[in-house]
Order: C-alpha cells, then sequence, then structure tokens
C-alpha cells in the first residue's frame, strides 16, 4: 500500500518540494526514490530482509525471461511500511492537493481499460476492445477528462443495486440468495473505485475493468425488470412461447 500510495502522494510533489521535505527531516532519505524501484535502491535504507526459503520471496530480481524487480520479495514489506509513513505526511499537510490527486485517478480510473495495454502485442490482440470503444464514443484523447458514458453507467448500476437491495430487505418472502449476490456486486463496485483512486493513480482503469462483469450483471437485471414493466403494462407486447400440437 505504501508503495502504491507514494505515487499518488509523494511523486506528485515538485522534485525541488520533495528535496526540501527530506532536508527538514518531513519525509524519509526513500521519498527521493521511485516508488516501484530495484531493491538495491531501498537497501541502505531499510533491515537485512530475513530469508524464506521461498523463493517467491527472496528473490529480488524477476528470473529471465521475465526482467524487473520481484515485487514479491519479502523486503518490500519494510520499505513499504516506510512510504506509507511519508505518504500519510504528505495528505495531512496538504488535503487539498491530495483531494485533486484522487480526482486525476478518478478521470483515469473511467477511461476505457485498453489505454492501459502498454504492452503492443496485447493491443493488437485485443484490437476490437478499442474498435467498440472508439465506436460507442468511449474514447477519450490522452490528457482530457474521464469518459462520461462510463461514469454515469457505473453510477446508475451502483445505486440501482444499492435500491434493489433496500428493498429486498423490506421485501416479504425475502430472496436470501438472489439479494445477497446483488449487494455483493454492488458493494465490491463501490469499495473497489474508492480504493483503487485512494491509494493509486497509475492504471485505474485497469483495476476498473476486473469489476466490469459485475456493472453488466446489475445492468442485465435493471433491463430486465424494466422490459417485464414494460411488457406487464402493454401485454401485446409479450413474446407467445406456446407451440400447437
Amino acid at each position: 500500500m505504501g508503495l502504491n500510495l507514494t505515487r499518488n502522494t509523494v511523486e506528485r510533489l515538485s522534485p525541488e518540494e520533495t528535496k526540501i521535505l527530506v532536508a527538514d527531516r518531513c519525509l524519509s532519505s526513500m521519498a527521493l526514490i521511485p516508488a516501484f524501484s530495484d531493491f538495491d535502491s531501498y537497501r541502505m535504507f531499510i533491515p537485512a530482509s530475513v530469508r524464506t526459503a521461498v523463493p517467491a520471496l527472496d528473490r529480488e530480481s524477476k528470473v529471465p525471461p521475465c526482467i524487473g524487480p520481484n515485487l514479491n520479495h519479502i523486503g518490500y514489506i519494510a520499505a513499504s511500511k516506510t512510504r506509507l509513513e511519508d505518504a500519510v505526511y504528505v495528505i495531512l499537510s496538504d488535503p487539498n492537493r491530495f483531494a485533486l490527486n484522487v480526482l486525476d485517478a478518478l478521470r483515469i480510473y473511467f477511461k476505457p481499460a485498453s489505454e492501459s495495454l502498454s504492452d503492443t502485442k496485447n493491443a493488437q490482440r485485443l484490437w476490437f476492445l478499442d474498435y467498440w470503444y472508439r465506436a460507442l464514443g468511449l474514447s477519450v484523447p490522452p490528457g482530457l477528462g474521464p469518459a462520461w458514458p462510463i461514469v454515469v453507467w457505473y453510477g446508475l448500476v451502483a445505486a440501482y443495486g444499492f435500491v434493489v437491495t433496500a428493498r429486498g430487505l423490506l421485501k416479504k418472502p425475502q430472496d436470501i440468495p438472489f439479494h445477497t449476490t446483488i449487494a455483493f456486486m454492488w458493494v465490491t463496485i463501490v469499495y473497489a473505485t474508492l480504493v483503487a483512486n485512494l491509494t493509486d493513480i497509475w492504471e485505474n482503469n485497469r483495476v476498473r475493468f476486473m469489476v466490469d462483469p459485475y456493472a453488466w450483471i446489475l445492468f442485465g437485471v435493471f433491463a430486465n425488470n424494466v422490459f417485464g414493466a414494460v411488457t406487464a403494462a402493454h401485454p401485446s407486447l409479450r413474446i407467445d412461447h406456446r407451440t400447437e400440437a
């Protein structure tokens, strides 16, 4: 958490501000290091790591052909704690700035997830995602605000899920499996949105992509209920599936 939150706090300061705060001992010397650096960059600031005999925890770098730091290395836990202290100091010293950073994170969160595909081969394989995002008018030029249709969609499905849950609590008899499932989905959407944007600013829309299926299911329940209400009011719209013998 400390490493992620650093990107939405300490790393949003200017280099000059960071140096002054480090010199004044308001921030640790670690604040001068980019958040997800190789472990060698952190070694002098934290205690020696305990060997666990678990390769995923002991290795400091990924195994070829993968490259880069192994962020599962146990030493990053100590680094994260120090970075979290720095991040909290920045938040408390200037909460208004942090609020603006969260708004920037939300702008990323509500953009098409295909915009986070830095890997060219993956982008080529998922060309149809980008095609449909553009066709639906959801793509946003870099540097601009969110895709507002996604913002409205998420707001509506989360609110609808809450309404369904509230009505389910008052309804007798209660359909506990159905309403528990609906509650789980909209609560997860709200939880993921809050955590992703309060603690990071990078690939927020990639996080949102993971809960998109819940939004689609809630939208499907909404559409089904609307269709049921319309056909109940207009019997002529009902489809007769009966077949003659």
